[in-house]
């Protein structure tokens, strides 16, 4: 939820700017907050799956369907709630722009693939030293 309270801080002056009520805002906000400990990998699952002796992969897969149509599903109650209404919508990237922005953001985007490797050996490699 304090995902929630610290986006609301920025996207609902934004929202408002684009023409969306602040109620209608403020509701999809919440509704967003509400899906974020479901959707893997969340902090929520962790803890329980820490607490509770569980498996935390069992968990995250477990979650991920469910994430989805919540997801979804608030998609289409927005969609639905929107329509027909005079919104602001930004314009459309060009594809120049698009790829241009995509190579910016390749460093960051190819980091995980990179230290998530390299962070599993150096762990199996404690382990197996420790015994």
């Amino acid at each position: 939820m304090t995902d929630s309270a610290a986006l609301a801080a920025i996207l609902i002056p934004m929202m408002k700017l684009g023409g969306y009520p602040e109620g209608s805002s403020g509701g999809l906000l919440a509704a967003g907050g509400v899906i974020a400990p479901v959707i893997p990998p969340s902090i929520a699952l962790v803890v329980f799956g820490a607490i509770a002796n569980v498996s935390i992969s069992g968990l995250f897969m477990a979650a991920i369907v469910p994430g989805i149509l919540m997801a979804g599903s608030l998609v289409l109650a927005w969609r639905f709630v929107s329509r027909g209404g005079a919104f602001q919508t930004l314009e459309r990237k060009s594809r120049a722009e698009i790829l241009q922005a995509l190579w910016k953001a390749l460093p960051a985007l190819v980091l995980p693939v990179v230290v998530g490797p390299i962070l599993r050996r150096r762990m199996q490699a404690a382990k197996e030293k420790v015994g």
